[in-house]
């Protein structure tokens, strides 16, 4: 089996399923567990789901590195104060 080196100013590291990809040399790249609190969900009753107010984001909603918004709910907006612990601010 043949190694490949990274390209000039490039970086390999593990991905999903013991993938290999190439990143920038100057980007930090380390487990999400190490860089952030993860939080286990709060299983939100689907009759407490409005037409508007505070979206609500589910697995659904989840993709590999984005938000995909095909899919919306809401939840009233009392609920940002009733829960504060899942809060979603601007550059979380």
């Amino acid at each position: 089996m043949q190694v490949q080196k990274a390209r000039q100013g490039y970086k390999k590291v593990k991905w999903l399923f013991g993938k290999e990809i190439e990143i920038p040399e100057e980007w930090n790249y380390d487990s999400l567990k190490n860089s952030t609190k993860l939080l286990g969900g709060y299983a939100f009753k689907s009759e407490d789901f409005v037409e508007s107010g505070i979206p609500l984001i589910k697995i659904t909603n989840v993709s590999h590195g984005s938000l995909v918004w095909n899919e919306k709910s809401y939840l009233p907006h009392e609920y940002w104060e009733k829960f504060p612990m899942f809060q979603v601010k601007q550059n979380d």
